[in-house]
Parts: structure tokens; sequence; C-alpha cells
């Protein structure tokens, strides 16, 4: 029979790799054909190829990158699998040939895309032959050096799995195979976990994979491991279920003990009494979100995915719901409730009418400013950039400039300058002083030019720097990246007028001391001449004409802002005060030395008013300034489309969700006791319960009972005649919604038995049933059908084996002690689920199934055949190889 090996995942390419190690050691031929598909958890990489003798098995060193779609798989496993049967050695007549093809597929569950990828494959090769015997072996890659974390990724791996195996007729066998033994020693290291698994291989796979030979029936005894069983299986995961069994309790306690509140009938006055109190609270309800809403008027940006969630927040509003349901369950509580019920869902309806047209137009007005908006920021600016026909567009909405702007600044004086220049201009007094003292002409005449030269020297350097504009869009703020330029600063109007007193006052003080005391016709017209010298030369220096480019900055920039000298200006009003202070100092009369101190203090008291005028008219001053150019604001572009919908505020969500809870309730009390309290009602879907005894609901409904009755002292129907317990019920169910049940009824019994079964363990809730253990485990065999073909006879064999978990292992522990009852078994790994997978294993022995003697880990036996099922001789049983 062919036989082939498809390895999923790295773990199962490694196990290969360890069976062909072993296949190069047998030292007995072993016929084939075998063939080998293997692929990586991502699809990608396809490695096939196929031997005649188990000996040749090699794993391919090379694979082909293929895509992972349907129609190439499907030619590659069909085109595998006919060379296989193509190869087959011509079959023995007598014996049956119901299975053409045998294949084992190896799964990586330590990577969880190698199930998604081994369950595409399996349907393909049951496609390319119906009769395929296929068989799952599971690898879960634990070994004593594996993290912890591993025990999630196959366990979640193991699950999708074992679901889809129930669904679907892929394999005929499922093997899982761990690093740990029932006795809970561990493989050391990965290779001895790759070792075991390829001796499973070896021993299940080939040693044991012809069919049945002539007069014989099985080969395995009734009494053999369940793992040692080969055949069909069926595979069933029965949940317990907790909602559902809280639901169905309920449902029997208010059938049983709450039946009369559902025939109440109320008065006139009484339904009058509840109009008005409906009235009431959808008026404070509205009262309370208008409040909210005036406090809170950020609520359209601010919203979270919380928010939409059709639950009542508002604790204002749980609270007004809360006394009013006090107030109306004070007499029958159930009729009231369903007919307060019924006044308020027509006027919360209205009241939710009129908010939605109030936010509508608020809506129109956030859309209104919204185009506004975007007109604003990207239609009139994009108008007002096509108007430019220098414009580069770089894409849709981002236009530039490609001219840069210049801007030329009058360059600022350097303070090094200045301070020499002080230098010189203190010397220059000096002299001055020194002609006074010692009569001598020369000092006044050096000390003046000198003095010129000072202040000449102190505005140095003078000219202009150009420098680069800064492109800022309309709108923009100004960046504080962008440079500041340093220009030369006029000084103020009151600096001026101050350095112009001093300096007049000096020039009077000092001409007073050096005034002649004798007159002549000669000197007079020489100190005229020098005098108005002077005049000119400081006019044309303090009013002649400065520099001016049309590139300069704009007044409103730097209105302090002033260009360099004419130097041919300033130099001919130096000129001329040189040139009359020379006059004056050749032609000029000297004064008689008469009050010497006198004229000494007030020439020395001149001279320091000159300097200081001198020192604050020439100190530098620089001004800063961010030289930008405006351009045109730049077009927005579109994030988001024009508008983004505005989301419903609290009193529009709130009240929806109160409104669809209302009309999903039967308000009519009567039909709600037809439809959910009676005991034939249509139930839901089938709970681990209902294989444990068929009237469960009404044990744990009489355990409910005494368990009220002894902690509280009372029944339930004397809990429901309490306004408080239904109004924190009713809130509770609006804040936290757990159930869609419609009965009021049903929904206050459902909170109170759910209180009762959360403080119960899953042992003590089963125990309070009563079990048919018979019964139970012939439902729970039966509940997992195998996928044995219909045309087929029952099985020989039928072995149930039930996995549970350990919240529900101590409920179901006695379960093995009743005869026939399937086998228990621990699964240590899963402490979450309350389930129960029931695995259920047939054999059709006589039909030509076959049976495997021994597993890797336990002894051969060479005698495995029955003497009462065979009637060959010993020395019959025996062939040179094994095909």
């Amino acid at each position: 029979m062919p036989v082939l090996f498809v390895a999923v995942g790295h773990r199962a390419e490694r196990t290969i790799s360890a069976f062909s190690q072993i296949a190069k050691t047998l030292t007995v031929p072993v016929q084939g054909p075998f063939g080998l598909l293997s692929m990586d958890s991502a699809g990608r990489h396809l490695a096939m190829s196929h031997w005649t003798w188990l000996s040749d098995f090699e794993v391919p060193v090379s694979t082909q990158q293929i895509d992972a779609s349907d129609e190439t798989l499907s030619k590659v496993v069909a085109s595998l699998t006919r060379t296989l049967q193509a190869k087959e050695p011509v079959a023995d007549p007598s014996r049956p040939a119901r299975v053409r093809t045998s294949s084992y597929v190896l799964i990586d569950l330590s990577q969880a895309q190698s199930v998604d990828r081994a369950l595409h494959i399996m349907p393909f090769l049951r496609k390319a032959d119906p009769a395929h015997d296929m068989a799952a072996v599971a690898l879960t890659g634990r070994t004593a050096q594996s993290d912890a974390e591993l025990d999630d990724v196959w366990f979640e791996a193991w699950s999708r799995l074992t679901a889809r195996l129930q669904d679907d007729l892929l394999a005929q066998k499922v093997y899982l195979l761990d690093g740990r033994t029932s006795g809970g020693t561990w493989f050391e290291r990965p290779e001895q976990m790759d070792r075991f698994c390829a001796e499973f291989l070896l021993q299940h796979g080939i040693t044991c994979r012809g069919t049945l030979r002539q007069n014989e029936r099985r080969r395995s005894r009734r009494q053999e491991n369940v793992l040692n069983v080969c055949g069909s299986f069926g595979l069933r995961t029965i949940h317990l279920d907790q909602a559902e069994v809280i639901a169905r309790t309920a449902q029997r306690l208010v059938h049983e003990d709450l039946a009369d509140l559902y025939e109440e009938v109320l008065s006139d006055d009484r339904r009058r009494h509840l109009d008005e109190e409906a009235q009431t609270l959808a008026e404070r309800i509205e009262g309370i979100y208008e409040e909210h809403w005036q406090s809170h008027t950020d609520n359209d940006s601010t919203s979270t995915a919380a928010s939409y969630e059709m639950v009542v927040r508002n604790d204002a509003v749980c609270e007004a719901i809360g006394e009013a349901i006090t107030r109306a369950c004070s007499r029958a509580p159930l009729a009231s409730l369903c007919h307060l019920f019924t006044c308020l869902g027509p006027r919360l309806r209205r009241l939710l009418t009129r908010q939605k047209l109030i936010e509508r137009q608020r809506i129109r007005g956030l859309a209104a400013e919204a185009l506004r908006r975007r007109d604003e920021q990207t239609y009139q600016p994009m108008r007002n950039w096509l108007e430019n026909t220098e414009a580069v567009w770089t894409d849709r909405f981002t236009p530039t400039v490609e001219t840069q702007p210049h801007v030329a600044v009058s360059r600022p004086a350097a303070r090094t300058a200045w301070r020499f220049g002080f230098l010189f201009l203190t010397i220059g007094l000096l002299c001055l002083a020194a002609a006074l003292f010692f009569q001598e002409r020369v000092f006044a005449l050096g000390g003046a030019l000198l003095s010129l030269a000072a202040a000449v020297l102190a505005t140095q350097p003078t000219g202009w720097t150009e420098h680069i504009r800064t492109v800022v869009p309309e709108g923009r703020p100004i960046d504080r990246s962008i440079p500041i330029i340093r220009y030369r600063r006029s000084p103020g109007l009151w600096m001026r007028g101050l350095t112009l007193a001093l300096a007049a006052v000096g020039v009077v003080v000092a001409a007073w001391s050096l005034w002649p005391d004798l007159w002549t016709a000669a000197t007079a017209p020489w100190t005229a001449g020098a005098a108005l010298l002077a005049i000119i030369g400081v006019s044309l220096i303090l009013t002649g004409p400065v520099q001016v480019r049309a590139d300069q900055p704009r007044h409103e920039e730097s209105p302090d802002h002033i260009g360099p000298p004419f130097w041919t200006w300033r130099a001919f009003g130096l000129l001329c005060l040189a040139s009359g202070w020379l006059i004056l100092c050749l032609r000029a009369p000297s004064p008689f030395l008469i009050d010497v101190p006198l004229r000494w203090m007030c020439h020395a008291a001149g001279l320091v008013l000159i300097g200081v005028a001198a020192i604050l008219g020439l100190r530098p001053r620089v001004g800063q300034v961010r030289l930008i150019e405006r351009i045109p604001k730049v077009p927005e572009p579109f994030v988001g489309g024009i508008t983004v919908a505005a989301p419903d505020s609290e009193l529009i969500r709130e009240v929806t969700a109160m409104i669809q809870w209302i009309d999903h309730l039967t308000l009519d009390p009567r039909q709600g006791l037809l439809r959910h309290g009676m005991p034939d009602a249509t139930q839901g879907h089938e709970v681990l319960f209902d294989f444990i005894a068929t009237d469960w609901d009404r044990q744990l409904a009489r355990a409910f009972r005494e368990t009220l009755r002894r902690r509280m002292g009372q029944s339930l129907r004397d809990l429901a005649l309490e306004p408080r317990a239904w109004a924190q019920c009713i809130v509770r169910h609006l804040q936290t919604p757990q159930t869609r049940t419609s009965d009021l009824g049903v929904l206050f019994t459902l909170e109170v038995v759910k209180v009762w079964v959360d403080s119960l363990g899953l042992a003590d809730l089963a125990a309070c049933l009563n079990a048919n253990g018979d019964k139970t485990a012939h439902l729970l065999c039966r509940s997992a059908s195998p996928n044995w073909p219909a045309t087929r006879t029952e099985p020989d064999v039928t072995i149930c084996v039930m996995v549970v978990g350990s919240t529900l292992w101590e409920a179901l522990r006695p379960l093995p002690r009743i005869d026939g009852a399937p086998v228990l078994v621990r699964s240590d790994w899963d402490t979450r689920t309350n389930s129960v997978l029931v695995l259920r294993i047939v054999q059709g022995l006589t039909q030509g199934w076959r049976g495997y003697p021994a597993l890797p880990s336990q002894p051969y036996q060479s005698d495995r055949l029955d003497v009462q099922d065979s009637d060959s001789a010993p020395s019959s049983r025996g062939a040179s190889h094994v095909s």
C-alpha cells in the first residue's frame, strides 16, 4: 500500500529527518512506494519526492517556492498521489482493496500557522483519493528545555485542529505526541522528541501498514491500550455553558414560584398613577441630560469608543430610574413595572425625536462652519495662488515661489572702532586743554584735527550687507528659528536733542574761555569766517543725505533703520570744520591771561560737555529684526473629507438604548408567562448537564430554594415583592446588560440565580444533581458520532475516551466506576474552560480495518494473533518482507 508522509512546520521536518536516519538502519527490505510532501508553516516553500524502497528514503535538500493558491496545491497533491499509486506493486486479488493510499500528516503545533496549512492540504488529499486512510499526527514540541510560553501556543493550535476535525471528515485517526509522558517524565532535549516521533511513524506507518490477511479477524485485543487501536473516530466538545444553565434554571423558577405575579390586575387609579410617574420620570431624564449638556460643551471630539455602547452610563439618570421603579413596585411589582415601561416608551420616543431634530440642526451648523473653514483654508488660497503666474506647484496643494527675495541693511558700526575713536577723542580734548595752558596754537590745531579723526573712526565701518528674506505664508506665526539680522540704528529724537544741547553748551562755554579781550578790524572777519565754516560743516554732517536702496527694510519692519552716509557730503563737512578751526587757530587773537582759574575751569567744562556729547552721538546703536516675506496663504489639503461626522450626544445614545430595551421587553405579563415560563418551552443548545440528568433544571431550582431559605429566610416570591430589589436589578441591567431576555420576571430571577451559581464551585453545582450513571455514560458515548461509513456494519470494537478539564474533574470523577463508562482522562493543560472533549474510537476488524500491535515505548510481542480468531498455522503468518 502506498504511504505518503506530509510534514508541515519546522518540528515536523526534523521528525522526518530522524525518520530517514532510522530507515537507513533497517536490515529488512521494506517495499513501498513511499512519498514525502514537506511545507513550511508560511506555505511558501514546498519539497516533494518519492521512493520505491524505504532504505532510499531521504529528505530533499532543495525546495521550490510556490504560491499557496488552491489550484497549485491541488495539482501537486494529485500528481504525487497518482505517482504513488502507479508505482504500487500488483495487488493480491484475494485481499480487500477498500483503502488504496495511506498518509500521515505531521503538524507542528509550536507554530500556529502550521495548523492552517495542514487543514488546507488535507481536503486536497481526500479529493485526490476518496478511499484515503489519513492520520493526523500533532507534535507539541514540548521538552524539558522548552519555555512555559509554548503551552499556550500549542494548546491554542490543538484546539483549532480538534474543532475542525469535528466538522469535516478529514482524518480517520488523530495522535497527539507530547514530550511529557503520563507518569510525568520529560524528554530532556528536542532531539529525543524527534527520535520518539520517528519511531512512532516507523511502528505505526510502516511495520503494520498492511490489511488483514485471510482468516485474520483482528490484530488487537479488546483489552488492549486505547492508543494501540486504529479505526475511525468521532470527536465532540460538550461545553458546560454556565450562562445557559443559569437561564434555564431561572425559567424553571419563574414558572414554579412567580406564576401568580403574572396574573395580577391593576386598577384604573393605579394605572393613572403609573402614567403620571412615567411622565415625571421622562421630564426628569430630559432635565438631567440638558444640565449635563450645558456643563459639557466639548462633547463632540472627546468621545471614545466606549461611549458608543448602547448602555446607560449617567449616574443621575440611573438614580432617577431606580427611584421611579421603587415607587412603582410598591404594589403588584411585575404588573406595575410592565405598565410603567409601557407608558414610558412613547414619552422617551418623543424626547428622542425632539433631541434628534435639535442635533440635526447643530450638525448642519457644524457642516456649514466646516465648509466655510474649508473655503478659507483651501479654496480661497488656491484661487489667490492660481492668479500668480510665477508660482510652481510641487503637488496638488503646495505652491512655491522660485525667486528668493533679498534685502539690504546698513552695516552697524563696530564697537572696536568706537573704542579707538573714544581714545583718540580723549587725546584730542586733552591737547585742546594743553593749548590753553601752554599758550601754544599747535596743541589746539593738533587736538582739534585728532578729535575730528576720532569722530570718523567711531562710525566705521559703513555700507550695505545683503540677506535673504525668510518666506512665511500668510496666517502662520513667525518661528523663532528665523535668523535675526543686525543693522545700524539711528538715535532717538530725545537723544539727538540731548546731544545737540550738550554740544552747544560745551561750545559756548569753551568759546567764552577763549574769547579775546581786544578785537581788531583784521581779526574779526577771520573769526567770523571760521565760525561760518564751522556752522556749514556741522550742518552738512548732521543733515547731510544718506544712502537709500529699494530693497532696504520697510519702515514698519525697522522704523529706526538709517542708511550709510554719503561720504562726499560728510567729507566736505569735516573739511569745513577743519578749515574753520585752522583759520581760528592761525588768525584769531589770543586771550589775555587774566582770571586764569575761571577760564581754565570754563574751558575744561566746555571740553567735557563736548566730549560727552560726542560719546553719546557717536555710540554704536544696533537694531535687530527678523526679515520675512509674507506670501499668500498656502492651501491646506483635504483631511478626512469635507467634514467629520459628529457623534451622537449622550442623551441620544442612552435614550436610544432605553427605548431599544423597552421595545425588546414583553410588557404583557400573561404573554411573558406563556413564552418563558412553561416547562415545555423550547430550550437552548445542549449543555453538559443534559447528559447527566434529564430534569437537571428542576433539581437546581430545588437546591436554589433551599439555599435561599437557609441564607435569607425567605422565598424567591418574598424577594420579588421588595421594590428596592427590582430597582437594583433593572438599573444594573441598564448599566451592564448581560442577557437578552424579554421577560422582566426572568430578568429578575437571572440576577439572583447568577449570584447563587457564582458562589458555588462546579463540583458543588454538580453535587446538587442526582445523576444516572448508566444513562450518562451511554449519552456521552453516543454524543460523538464517528466517521464510520454508513454502508458498513456496526463496528466490532468501540472505545470512548472523555477528556475532562481540571475544573470538571471532581464532578465527573465517579463516572469510570460505572460499567461501560468512557475512559476518563484529565487534561492538566486546560485550567480555564468548562468543557468536556468526548473521543469515540471504533474499529471494524471484520471489514478490513487494521490495528497496531504496540507503541515504540512498549515491548513488541510477535505473537499478536488471537488463536480463536485465526485458523492459520503460526508458520504461515510470516513473510520475507513487510509490505
